[in-house]
């Protein structure tokens, strides 16, 4: 519901426990996070900044922000599927 009333140009950022680096977080990206926005990316492009702390301990209990952002898609007669970028910020 998030990515379809997100006016273009706008984010919203999910805190989680998940981090990117551990199979659930990866999980989370490939299987929820990228095919939802996929799927609602009409007239849209989006961009994926995740920010988390470098941990040994994957069972930490430091959140990790997930930061998704909206904006115009360039038109294009193209068919082909719309990769969604994603930047992973390691602090």
């Amino acid at each position: 519901e998030a990515c379809r009333t997100l006016a273009v140009g706008g984010a919203f950022m999910i805190v989680s426990h998940l981090s990117p680096e551990t199979e659930d977080g990866s999980e989370f990206l490939q299987n929820s996070l990228l095919p939802a926005l996929d799927e609602s990316s009409a007239g849209a492009a989006w961009r994926v900044d995740v920010h988390y702390a470098e941990d040994e301990d994957a069972s930490s209990d430091v959140p990790h922000i997930y930061m998704v952002q909206k904006s115009a898609r360039r038109r294009t007669r193209s068919k082909a599927p719309v990769e969604i970028p994603l930047a992973l910020h390691v602090h």
